[in-house]
């Protein structure tokens, strides 16, 4: 046994037989479905790329939505509408106050 000896690992594809037609046709079969294969995969890159997109829009929308909420909440304070009166409760009875004062 010498340094060139082949040692069959397994599996060994029958050696090919025949002329050239058949050749160019197993590689044009061949070239025909690897276009194929990188056509599919465009389009479900684009795709995704698309996906990607439309979910930064949706939480974008959402968070602007968010900050016009927060910001209307800070807007309607208590003290900062004059027809909002100050009562409490002393007994059974309510006592407003601030209503006879000017708006400050």
């Amino acid at each position: 046994m010498n340094a060139f000896t082949r040692i069959p690992l397994g599996y060994e594809a029958p050696a090919p037989r025949g002329g050239g037609f058949g050749r160019f046709v197993t590689g044009f079969l061949g070239a025909v479905v690897a276009a194929v294969a990188m056509v599919i995969g465009a389009i479900l890159t684009v795709i995704a790329a698309a996906a990607v997109a439309f979910l930064a829009i949706v939480g974008s929308v959402l968070v602007f939505l968010t900050g016009l909420v927060l910001r209307t909440r800070r807007r309607t304070r208590v003290n900062d509408d004059p027809q909002v009166l100050e009562a409490r409760k002393v007994g059974h009875a309510w006592v407003a106050y601030g209503w006879d004062q000017p708006a400050r």
